[in-house]
């Protein structure tokens, strides 16, 4: 059993009804939804909201709709407790298994519904990885996807002086062997939210997993590599390169 958990609340600081936003005749929400729907391998697609218009969209689209708790669906709620609660709510709530038969999921698929860079076939694709790396080696906590941003790499970073607040300061200090030029360094890879697929007891055990986004776990996480890089969006000003994305990715 492999389910898609897909989370995302009606409110927002950065950009107010993103995930209502239309791109390509379909709202932001929509395309992880689809993406896990057209899947060969996903059983059962669930969407965690507070928000009713949220819902309605989301069951518009074939997902089974998780209530969201209004002290999960804050500006300072973790998503990984929303992942938590929407998976053992789909326990309790008896929607698929036992509460006690959680054993019977061999993956969880995690995306947020503001972030529409992931198709069907990737999702096969990085099941398939996780399933032939995991029959070798058991420590396989997760896999996902990654997009590289070499203009954003931490040597080329820099922040302001706490002290007084205008000097500026190398972000971290590894920047010796670092140019003007973006390639100068080691590939600078994110985990940019469109999917993560992880094993049962990275949920389960979310205490034990790496900061910041605890759900990947912490052994072995596998990285699957965006062709065009791609981030979950936050503010207006993406909405140009997420169509560009989807433009060139999305069938």
């Amino acid at each position: 059993m492999i389910i898609a958990i897909i989370i995302g609340r009606g409110g927002s600081k950065g950009f107010p009804g993103k995930n209502f936003y239309k791109i390509n005749n379909h709202p932001i929400m929509a395309y992880p939804i689809i993406a896990a729907s057209r899947s060969c391998n996903v059983d059962g697609v669930y969407f965690s909201t507070e928000d009713s218009r949220l819902k309605n969209i989301a069951k518009s689209y074939g997902a089974d709709i998780i209530d969201r708790p209004l002290e999960l669906a804050t500006d300072a709620a973790l998503g990984e407790d929303v992942f938590i609660h929407a998976y053992n709510q789909i326990y309790v709530d008896d929607i698929i298994y036992d509460y006690n038969n959680k054993t019977d999921v061999e993956f969880a698929l995690l995306m947020f519904a503001n972030a529409p860079g992931i198709t069907s076939w990737m999702i096969d694709e990085m099941i398939e990885l996780i399933r032939e790396n995991a029959k070798i080696d058991d420590s396989i906590d997760s896999i996902c996807t990654v997009s590289k941003y070499n203009m954003f790499s931490p040597s080329r970073m820099r922040r302001f002086d706490g002290l007084s607040g205008t000097k500026l300061l190398p972000y971290t200090n590894d920047y010796a062997n670092a140019t003007c030029d973006r390639d100068s360094t080691e590939d600078a890879y994110i985990y940019d939210c469109s999917c993560a697929i992880v094993r049962p007891r990275c949920l389960e055990n979310i205490e034990e997993g790496l900061p910041p986004q605890r759900w990947l776990g912490r052994r072995n996480i596998l990285g699957y590599k965006q062709t065009d890089p791609i981030l979950d969006i936050d503010y207006e000003w993406q909405v140009g390169h997420v169509k560009w994305w989807l433009d060139r990715n999305w069938m």
